[in-house]
This record gives C-alpha cells, structure tokens and sequence, in this order.
C-alpha cells in the first residue's frame, strides 16, 4: 500500500483530548462549537470520531 491508498486514522474523543492535553469536557465543548471536524458514525447521532490531522491543525491554528 502506497501513501496515497492510507487510510485516515479517526480518535474518539478521549484520545483526541489526551493528544491535545485537554478536558474530554473541553474536547466536547470544541466539538459542539464547530471547531473540530468530526464524524458521527453509527445511528441516532452515534458514535464521534475525530481525523488524527484534527490534533495537528487544531495545535498549529492555536498556537501562542
């Protein structure tokens, strides 16, 4: 499998927030606002799960 064919990685929440060293209550919130991309997999709102690259863009557009 060549690099064009990788699948993307999703994280649940949890490991979202433990990447970014942040409250799963935070992560939430971040969610809820529209400031991270997510999927909801599975039926009535199922499951979130969140691209890996979401942990670099989020890092790198709130830098300080």
């Amino acid at each position: 499998m060549d690099s064009r064919d990788e699948v993307p990685r999703f994280l649940t929440v949890r490991q979202f927030a433990r990447a970014l060293g942040i409250s799963v209550v935070l992560a939430y919130r971040l969610i809820s606002d529209g400031q991270i991309e997510h999927l909801r997999v599975g039926v009535a709102g199922g499951l979130i799960r969140i691209p890996e690259s979401e942990v670099d863009r989020y890092l790198r557009e709130n830098e300080q």
